[in-house]
């Protein structure tokens, strides 16, 4: 549709060819219909032609409106009847929710660029240890390896980290992010997240690792590919893998733990009240020793 002089101007949607035959096999079987009719040698009742003539003249009435409504569609006027457009009548349904079979070009465009770069991830192995337990004063760190042409028993040989190793079969881009992340742990990236992934040399990340809480926590390690659509950087997830640690604490770190942290009242209930006694006990031994 087209808006002139504030006027919308109706296009049909229907073909030209098959309208017009249509209106006129219509006429033609009318057509047919009086000659018969009109030529039959047969006894008829007297009032068939009243009963007739108002389906006669109906159709024609019919086509004429028809034609009528057509040529002024095609010539862009719109037909008026109350508030509502009657060549309504002859187009087509729209269904309330339906949408469009095509999408818009730039999401075309859009989707066809990010299945592009999609399809030219390459696949890659990565190996990564992480411990089974940690004491909550202890350290360890995670070292992740990752090669194009590298097989998985040779990644493995490589790390030189404790734990127990995991080895997957994933795809990268060309930039690569590894994340680790946890709750109760606190952690310290030893080499960049991002990194220009090669094809013939393992690219490395380590993490250094501290447990703040006893019990069992999780690690979660991230890969993602950085990739640029039109121009900007976007980011898709690869893969993600959690691992569980389980951190222990001594009867000894436990009682550490616990002075550090309720000084103040110890002090109070315990330490304050002997301190007049010490002094008693040390004023009277100094006494004794002057007489």
């Amino acid at each position: 549709m087209k808006v002139n002089n504030g006027s919308r101007i109706i296009r049909p949607t229907f073909s030209n060819k098959m309208v017009r035959g249509s209106l006129y096999l219509l006429i033609g079987f009318l057509a047919f219909q009086i000659v018969s009719c009109a030529h039959t040698n047969e006894p008829r009742p007297s009032n068939a032609v009243l009963r007739e003539r108002p389906i006669i003249v109906g159709s024609c009435i019919f086509i004429d409106d028809m034609l009528y409504r057509y040529n002024k569609a095609t010539q862009g006027e719109i037909i008026t009847g109350g508030n509502k457009s009657n060549i309504d009548s002859l187009l087509p349904p729209v269904l309330p929710h339906s949408r469009p079979s095509l999408l818009e070009p730039e999401e075309r465009l859009f989707r066809a660029s990010v299945g592009k770069i999609l399809q030219h991830l390459v696949p890659a192995t990565i190996a990564f240890n992480t411990p089974k337990q940690m004491n909550i004063k202890e350290q360890s760190d995670i070292q992740l390896l990752l090669g194009l042409d590298v097989s998985v028993d040779s990644l493995i040989s490589i790390i030189d980290e404790d734990g127990e190793i995991e080895s997957s079969r994933i795809k990268v881009s060309p930039i690569t992010e590894a994340r680790l992340t946890g709750a109760n742990f606190s952690i310290e990236a030893v080499t960049p997240e991002q990194q220009i992934i090669s094809s013939r040399e393992v690219t490395e990340w380590k993490w250094v690792i501290t447990p703040k809480k006893e019990g069992k926590n999780s690690l979660h390690l991230t890969l993602t590919a950085i990739i640029t659509v039109n121009g900007e950087e976007k980011q898709r997830a690869i893969r993600t893998f959690e691992k569980t640690i389980f951190v222990n604490v001594t009867p000894g770190q436990k009682i550490a733990d616990f002075v550090n942290n309720n000084g103040q009242w110890l002090w109070a209930v315990f330490v304050a009240p002997l301190l007049p006694l010490v002094w008693n006990r040390l004023k009277n031994k100094k006494n004794v020793q002057s007489n």
